[in-house]
C-alpha cells in the first residue's frame, strides 16, 4: 500500500483526474518499489536486510542467511526473475495509463518507466543475479 501511495502523491502535482489516473499511478509506485528492492538487494543484505518476498524465497529453498552472505543461487535468481516480471507488468500498466494525465504528465511517466525498465533489462542480462551488478556500468 505504501508503494502505491507514492504514485498517488504525484497526481495532484500533475493536476490529474484522480479517478482516471489512480490505478496507473498505484501501478507506477509499486513498480518503482519492486525495482528499488531488486536494485538495492546487495547493499541491503550488507546492512542485514532482506526485502524480497519471504514466501517466494521459501518456496525456492533460499535462506536469508545466504542472501545476507551475498550468495546467489538458481533459486534466488528465480525469485528475482519473478519479482522483476511483476515489476515489468506494473510498468506496462503505468505506461498504458499515462494518457490519463494532462500536460507533460505522459512524458514524465514515460521517462520514469524507461529509466526503471532499463534496470530490468540489465538485470535480465545478468541472468537475474543482482548480487554482483555494478551500478556504474
Amino acid at each position: 500500500q505504501v508503494a502505491g501511495t507514492v504514485g498517488l502523491m504525484l497526481l495532484p502535482l500533475l493536476d490529474a483526474d484522480m479517478e482516471r489516473a489512480r490505478s496507473p499511478a498505484i501501478a507506477l509506485g509499486k513498480a518503482i518499489q519492486l525495482i528499488n528492492i531488486l536494485r538495492d538487494a546487495a547493499p541491503d543484505a550488507a546492512l542485514g536486510r532482506v526485502y524480497l518476498p519471504q514466501d517466494m524465497l521459501s518456496s525456492e529453498g533460499v535462506l536469508n542467511g545466504d542472501i545476507l552472505s551475498l550468495k546467489s543461487s538458481k533459486g534466488y535468481c528465480r525469485v528475482v526473475k519473478r519479482v522483476a516480471a511483476r515489476a515489468h507488468d506494473l510498468l506496462q500498466e503505468a505506461q498504458a495509463g499515462k494518457s490519463s494525465l494532462p500536460g507533460l504528465g505522459p512524458l514524465f511517466v514515460q521517462i520514469i518507466v524507461e529509466l526503471y525498465r532499463g534496470y530490468l533489462v540489465k538485470l535480465e542480462q545478468m541472468e537475474y543475479n543482482n548480487m554482483n551488478i555494478d551500478e556504474t556500468g
